[in-house]
């Protein structure tokens, strides 16, 4: 993006920064709240061996964590003031997103279904899932290479290369990188609203299972 777009990219930010504080600060506040409940159920459940509801919860449990760190950077990007600040959480964020994409698609995988056919979870919510697994798909194929590329020069491992390692930070703008940061985090949330739905959904059915058994 040239350098007119990228003032009028931040002086937009500047005009509406009180906006989006408050923006992020009920988001982090909801997913804390959604984290804690997890976190107690999960733990019941763990406490019971019950390995199904184990894994789906578990898996729920992580991309909310994910989707909260996501938000805590984007904002820690977008207004950090002084040398190296944003550059940081830049070079940590884009490490975050490169691992966990990898991870969520795998968690997303065979046992999951499995485990959503056993206990007949509503068709509607797995289409709704898969429509957004499709989009962390075709997000990695589209930003892996860029991700992937600070992620091994600057990030989690490091080539001992100084002046590409400061190539890279120097060439860091907000206008291209906030984009992937924000639509990753709109696709965690897109995973977590059917996830939690069908997390309820397998719970009730999984509590009918013990009651009919006793």
């Amino acid at each position: 993006m040239d350098k007119l777009a990228k003032v009028h990219f931040e002086n937009q930010l500047l005009i509406n920064s009180e906006e989006l504080k408050e923006k992020y600060a009920k988001a982090n506040s909801d997913l804390k709240e959604k984290i804690e409940v997890v976190e107690k159920c999960l733990k019941h459940l763990v406490h019971n061996k019950w390995d199904d509801m184990i894994h789906l919860w578990n898996l729920t449990g992580f991309i909310l964590m994910v989707s909260l760190d996501l938000k805590i950077y984007i904002e820690s990007i977008l207004f950090s003031e002084g040398y190296g600040k944003r550059e940081l959480h830049f070079k940590n964020l884009c490490v975050l997103i490169y691992e966990t994409s990898e991870d969520i698609e795998q968690l997303i995988g065979k046992r999951f279904f499995e485990i959503c056919d056993k206990y007949e979870i509503s068709i509607d919510l797995i289409e709704n899932l898969k429509t957004a697994k499709k989009k962390l798909t075709k997000f990695k194929n589209d930003h892996s290479v860029s991700l992937k590329a600070v992620r091994t020069i600057i990030g989690a491992h490091r080539d001992h290369n100084f002046l590409l390692q400061s190539e890279i930070i120097r060439s860091f703008s907000l206008t291209a990188f906030v984009p992937i940061f924000t639509e990753f985090d709109v696709i965690t949330n897109e995973l977590s609203v059917p996830l939690e739905k069908i997390n309820n959904e397998a719970v009730e059915k999984f509590i009918k299972i013990l009651d009919s058994g006793k």
